[in-house]
């Protein structure tokens, strides 16, 4: 009896460790492509498991700079994350399009505190990443880089933050770039990391904390595409924080026709910490842009109490240099809209507002007119009369008016009479 049974399970072993070898076969150590599909049926050095095929690739085939690899990936969902460290890289992941080929972090009931789709450890970091026509989602942060190296992403959406809520509750950013040791020092590290975007999108979907695109430490330089900042996930405690773009610690943010948008989402019947703020700027940051637009509004929730900032520069800051960049900043009715917050040498952001009958206005009840910073906002005003009233009605002469924190209530300083608007007189 016992014979027979071995008999009969000695074909089924013996197919069971052909096909083992087969699997061990099907990557070679030395393939310039690896294959990433739902079905792997008649592709060689193919993978279904994103996991398990990236631990190959760092503990078995070692790319690098003289043998780079190069992972096409089929259209479909495929479970996270992307781990790389230790000084790994020279891998290009190469999708079949955005919403079409999807990275997402662990699945449920897999304890991972970061929850992102990607995720660059200490230490070492990771160098020569590509990611290419593809979509990145984690229940928390999109992406997360601690470390050095240098990255590329060419038509990527990087999405941080989703329905149902993480494990970690309340945080949903899309690029959180960690920083590299020695980032809080007096001097920056030698060795930050260097990332480059092209038509790419990095949205933050959370709910109590939400920040589109962190940068800390890294040098960024960010062309075309978006960044958002929208709490989609309703929660009651209210809202901290909204951030399109914050930079510290000795971060760097370079944009070229990108639009940075902060504006309120579900949680609306929520209160808000915090004004929504397109971009913040801290201590030792510095944030670069031209072209493009930054937009800051809250018109989601006109009946509440929300402000909004278009650049808030915090006490510390390297530099903020903006010019040709567009602005809106649009609060609810019971808060205030301010473009710019902050002043000092460092802030280098001039702004031209169309030219109009009346002074910029924030669409609130309390602060009617868009505030900014002393000598930082001009626009031309219309139908100003020649004693220098511009709201009587009935003139035709324009007026270049200059922001002045010296003038009241009107906080607009009048080029051609020389006095704040308004204000008539010899």
């Amino acid at each position: 009896m016992i014979s027979i049974t071995i008999s009969r399970l000695l074909p089924i072993l013996l197919a069971c460790a052909v096909g083992a070898g087969e699997a061990r076969a099907q990557l070679s150590p030395t393939a310039e492509v690896v294959y990433l599909r739902k079905d792997c049926t008649g592709v060689a050095n193919c993978s279904t498991d994103l996991v398990a095929l990236t631990n190959w690739i760092f503990s078995t085939r070692h790319p690098s700079a003289s043998s780079p690899l190069l992972m096409d990936i089929g259209p479909g969902d495929f479970q996270g994350p992307f781990l790389c460290k230790n000084g790994n890289g020279w891998v290009t992941l190469r999708g079949s399009g955005r919403g079409q080929t999807r990275i997402l972090s662990a699945p449920v009931g897999v304890m991972d505190f970061l929850e992102s789709a990607v995720d660059i450890q200490l230490p070492g970091g990771c160098t020569n990443l590509e990611f290419q026509d593809m979509t990145l989602q984690g229940k928390r942060l999109g992406v997360y880089w601690q470390g050095a190296g240098v990255s590329t992403w060419t038509n990527v959406d990087i999405v941080g933050g989703s329905v149902p809520r993480s494990f970690v509750e309340g945080a949903g950013i899309g690029w959180w770039d960690g920083g590299q040791i020695g980032c809080g020092g007096e001097t920056p590290p030698a060795d930050i990391p260097l990332h480059y975007f092209y038509n790419s999108n990095v949205r933050g979907l959370g709910g109590p904390m939400n920040i589109g695109f962190v940068v800390h430490c890294g040098e960024h330089w960010f062309f075309g595409g978006e960044i958002t900042a929208i709490p989609e996930d309703p929660v009651s405690e209210g809202v901290l924080m909204n951030v399109g773009v914050q930079v510290q610690s000795w971060g760097r943010f370079h944009a070229f026709g990108t639009a940075i948008r902060a504006r309120a989402g579900a949680a609306t019947s929520t209160s808000y910490a915090a004004p929504i703020t397109g971009v913040e700027v801290q201590d030792k940051g510095m944030f670069h842009m031209h072209g493009g637009i930054i937009r800051a509004d809250a018109v989601q929730a006109p009946w509440t109490a929300i402000s909004v900032i278009g650049i808030d520069v915090k006490p510390g800051a390297l530099q903020v240099h903006t010019p040709d960049t567009s602005f809106v900043v649009q609060s609810a009715l019971g808060g205030s809209a301010r473009r710019l917050a902050g002043s000092g040498p460092a802030v280098q952001s001039p702004f031209l507002w169309p030219p109009s009958t009346l002074p910029p206005a924030s669409a609130s009840l309390v602060e009617p007119e868009v505030q900014s910073v002393h000598a930082s906002d001009l626009y031309v005003e219309s139908d100003c009369q020649e004693s220098g009233a511009c709201d009587a009605g009935g003139g035709s002469e324009p007026h270049l008016m200059v922001y002045s924190e010296s003038c009241s209530p009107s906080p607009w300083f009048d080029t051609v009479t020389g006095r704040c608007r308004n204000v008539t007189g010899p």
